[in-house]
């Protein structure tokens, strides 16, 4: 059984991904609904974005280095993997191909 906080962060984990979530994205044949981020950036006349996608880590619990990640016309090669301890987890994208 579950710590009282631990069922709490589950809860709250969540809810959060039921109401904040942006983009869904077929990861190894799963469809995994999460928070997206492609922050711009610019590091001197460098244009650049870093794409990253938060869900729970339960929706992904085989999610590795390597893989494809896939929103309609666009794939992405997940970079990193970064669980939080909290339950949810942030991949790291890379753009390989759209249409």
């Amino acid at each position: 059984m579950p710590t009282p906080f631990a069922a709490l962060e589950q809860s709250v984990n969540g809810v959060v991904v039921d109401n904040l979530s942006n983009k869904t994205l077929i990861i190894d044949s799963v469809s995994v609904d999460g928070i997206f981020d492609d922050t711009y950036i610019e590091a001197g006349f460098v244009e650049s974005s870093n794409p990253m996608f938060t869900a729970k880590s339960d929706d992904m619990p085989s999610v590795a280095q390597g893989q494809k990640a896939v929103d309609g016309a666009k794939q992405y090669e997940i970079v990193s993997v970064q669980p939080d301890g909290t339950g949810m987890t942030t991949i790291e994208l890379r753009l390989e191909w759209l249409t």
